[in-house]
């Protein structure tokens, strides 16, 4: 009887493994299995890669994001309007960015945040412009960056 919970557990696992690993052509226990080492291989060797281009892409960004002014983007249709700011983190700069969006005359719809590295962070904002306002994009760029430089 314990044997044979034994063997049903374990084409159980054998079940679940087969769901796990993608491109599986064969069904077989042997099969299976070489699958699924040559499936975890392949999945560490692309893990060290991107640890590696990572730390060496993290280290430049942090250093650069110190002495560089926050990166905009902005997107719009006629009345939408999407902003990603990549800044330094720091005590009230989410308050003091949102603050200058307002000045603007966009009427805030969703506000994302997110870390970016240890020391920086980015900031999405997606917008209407009021009633009765608005500007082309290159004018919404050098308001919002002229307004950022100042803080942060």
């Amino acid at each position: 009887m314990a044997e044979r919970k034994r063997r049903e557990k374990l084409n159980q696992r054998f079940i679940e493994l087969s769901g796990l690993i993608p491109g599986l052509k064969k069904l077989d226990k042997a099969s299976l299995i070489e699958d699924a080492i040559n499936y975890i291989k392949e999945l560490e060797k692309k893990l060290n890669m991107k640890r590696t281009s990572s730390n060496s892409a993290n280290y430049q960004n942090e250093s650069l994001s110190r002495k560089t002014s926050p990166n905009i983007e902005v997107n719009m249709t006629k009345k939408n309007v999407l902003v990603k700011v990549h800044c330094e983190a720091g005590k009230g700069v989410l308050a003091k960015i949102l603050e200058e969006i307002e000045k603007l005359h966009l009427v805030l719809s969703a506000v994302s945040t997110m870390p970016f590295t240890a020391s920086c962070i980015c900031v999405t904002i997606t917008a209407k412009f009021e009633e009765g306002y608005s500007m082309n994009v290159n004018e919404l760029m050098k308001k919002l960056s002229s307004s950022f430089i100042n803080f942060l």
